[in-house]
């Protein structure tokens, strides 16, 4: 098993840093008492820093308290939606979910706005999962810096229709770890928190509100916002999410990393100049965490669900959609799909298969500890874990279904170590 450091060149930081969560502090509106087109890793205090070398993301919105800290979990915040009872019924049964409805929304106690809401495409009618648009209806309006809010439902999207209603308090947990898990690698991720929602004065339930990858996100993390994002799940609304009507220059370039691509170039070539074209540790990032996860849906090891970012530097991919992870097992090279590769495993692993390698040893050992896993699940157990119980489409015990997960992540990491050590 190779010893080395991840990928270096000019863009590539140096290996990943082995720092373990010393505890985790609850605070904001824990229950326990403690404490797009616009297309709009952390590690606060008690999250156990950032492992990597990436800039921060320049705002504090998973550290503060309260409504600024939208994403911080160790809270759980109220967010009021306010709407005609007919554009409601509208959006819940919007199963093309490509409809907007305007709608007042307020965090806590704080003023309303008025924001865009839609039918994300996911599952159930009564309480769908919902897309937020900040400003669908009133031009450049932002809330703490962002653009748009993704609430998950814990239901995935249905062939035909918006199916039925209801998911469990174990999927729901299981959904926030895969996201908490991506911040804990010290990879740019979208961040994600549990939030309390009422529709109309009545309680809609508890939702996961994860980061979404639009225009705001990318400016945080790499400065710039003028490129092209893209989103991939084989679904409507894929395709480039930026720029529209304007040519990506810098696709042509990856036409090998299409499903009916090109060759990539030479391998000597490939060598030295793909690293200066992708963001190579990112992208192993991604695809070592989904694949210790088990994200049978994922980048990498399958060429699904995923976003990026061309622009000036290097292409950046990022993770979306983790409601297939934590539930049997892969091999986390060769994954699950036919003949055990896909384009991205054929390029990378032509030099940098060592690399991932190396970068799967360091996670198990630290930010995807076993450690580390409990307490993120300790955590949102105490926070979220008397809203899940108390919503009527959420079934299960916060307990139970913590102890089910942990149960399968201690078969997951002695299997993923196994593999790692005899590769």
């Amino acid at each position: 098993m190779p010893a080395g450091r991840p990928v270096d060149n000019d863009r590539m930081r140096p290996a990943i840093v082995l720092l373990v969560a010393a505890g985790l502090v609850a605070c904001g509106s824990d229950p326990g008492g403690s404490g797009d087109d616009d297309a709009s890793g952390d590690g606060g205090p008690g999250d156990g820093g950032s492992y990597g070398e990436y800039p921060g993301t320049g705002d504090d919105l998973d550290t503060a308290l309260g409504c600024a800290g939208v994403y911080n979990p160790d809270q759980l915040l109220d967010f009021h939606l306010t709407m005609a009872p007919a554009d409601w019924q509208m959006i819940q049964n919007d199963c093309t979910f490509t409809l907007y409805a305007p709608a007042e929304l307020r965090c806590e106690d704080g003023p309303p706005i008025r924001v865009g809401v839609r039918h994300k495409r996911s599952g159930g009618t009564s309480k769908p999962g919902l897309k937020i648009d900040i400003n669908e209806y009133v031009d450049g309006q932002e809330l703490f810096s962002l653009r748009k809010l993704s609430w998950e439902n814990g239901v995935g999207s249905s062939a035909t229709g918006c199916g039925e209603d209801g998911t469990s308090t174990e999927a729901m947990l299981t959904e926030y770890l895969a996201w908490r898990l991506h911040v804990r690698s010290g990879e740019m991720t979208s961040r994600a928190a549990f939030v309390n929602v009422t529709m109309n004065g009545a309680p809609l339930g508890a939702f996961l509100s994860v980061e979404v990858v639009d225009k705001p996100f990318v400016k945080r993390r790499l400065g710039d916002a003028s490129g092209w994002i893209w989103k991939f799940s084989g679904s409507p609304g894929d395709g480039q999410q930026t720029n529209e009507g304007v040519d990506d220059p810098y696709d042509d370039y990856f036409c090998f990393f299409e499903r009916s691509g090109c060759a990539p170039p030479p391998s000597a070539q490939l060598a030295t100049e793909l690293p200066t074209k992708l963001d190579i540790p990112q992208l192993l990032s991604v695809g070592a965490v989904n694949a210790i996860m088990a994200n049978t849906d994922a980048i990498l090891l399958k060429q699904n669900n995923y976003v990026f970012y061309d622009w000036a530097g290097p292409r950046a991919y990022f993770p979306w959609d983790l409601d297939t992870t934590m539930n049997g097992g892969y091999d986390v090279f060769t994954g699950t799909v036919p003949g055990g590769t896909t384009a991205f495993t054929d390029v990378l692993f032509t030099h940098w298969e060592d690399d991932y390698d190396a970068l799967l040893t360091q996670l198990l050992a630290g930010p995807l500890s076993l450690d580390a896993i409990t307490m993120e699940l300790d955590r949102a157990v105490r926070v979220a874990g008397p809203a899940l119980e108390l919503d009527p489409f959420v079934g299960g015990s916060a307990g139970a279904a913590r102890d089910a997960i942990l149960d399968w992540w201690t078969a997951r990491h002695a299997d993923v170590s196994a593999q790692v050590a005899a590769h």
